[in-house]
């Protein structure tokens, strides 16, 4: 009886694992779209900072919203 839960436990872990791998996969390499008419994503670096800060000053007519999330 111990055998087979212990058997479950580790097909559950396994299984866990590959939807973990799968979705980490899909999220890193995944093609990134976005709805017409808006700009194309980017990474923010320390070369494109001067790129967002003059797109963020070139707006300040209207209301602007900068909102960094980091996992950490």
């Amino acid at each position: 009886m111990l055998g087979t839960w212990t058997r479950r436990i580790a097909q559950l872990a396994a299984a866990l694992v590959l939807l973990g791998a799968g979705a980490f996969l899909y999220f890193r390499y995944a093609p990134r779209r976005v709805p017409s008419g808006q700009p194309p994503l980017t990474d923010l670096s320390v070369a494109t900072l001067g790129d967002l800060r003059a797109a963020f000053n070139a707006a300040s007519d209207r209301p602007r919203l900068l909102l960094l999330l980091s996992p950490t």
